[in-house]
């Protein structure tokens, strides 16, 4: 197997889905599991979600 085979190619579409459906998500965990409906814990969940995001592009771009 090649290098280049071995590496998968980087979708700017498929992270910026999975960035958005993982915001959600955490959202939706936040309001159900401790029901807390304020934007503060909202924003607290798409904060989490953004460093996954982040963590997420940083190994695309160091190729790991």
């Amino acid at each position: 197997m090649t290098e280049e085979t071995a590496k998968t190619k980087f979708s700017w579409a498929d992270w910026i889905e999975r960035s958005v459906w993982t915001g959600v998500e955490a959202a939706l965990a936040v309001v159900v599991v401790t029901d807390v409906s304020s934007l503060k814990a909202a924003a607290t969940a798409f904060a989490a979600a953004a460093i996954a995001a982040l963590k997420t592009l940083a190994k695309a771009r160091l190729g790991r």
